[in-house]
């Protein structure tokens, strides 16, 4: 079973606007739909990015975030990320 080596604990300030600015600027580019694991399909990906990082960066306000939520989109940028180097591989 595929487990998500980016969940922690915690993240810094900086991991976490990194993650948002590089989902943020290929949110064109990323697929309708994306399968994480055997577990876990997000069937609307822009849609799950764009609120996701709304209600993070509102969170950020209070010094807290929601690890699960964050590591969720870490591992869309990591899939995303493997997925249009490969294509531009071809």
């Amino acid at each position: 079973m595929s487990e998500n080596t980016l969940f922690k604990k915690s993240y810094t300030r900086q991991e976490i606007e990194e993650c948002f600015q590089w989902l943020e600027q290929h949110i064109d580019s990323l697929p309708t739909s994306m399968r994480l694991s055997p577990s876990i399909n997000i069937p609307d990906v822009r849609h799950t990015v764009t609120t996701s990082i709304f209600k993070l960066r509102h969170q950020m306000g209070a010094k807290t975030i929601y690890s699960g939520q964050f590591s969720i989109l870490c591992m869309i940028r990591e899939k995303a990320a493997a997925a249009m180097e490969k294509d531009n591989q071809a």
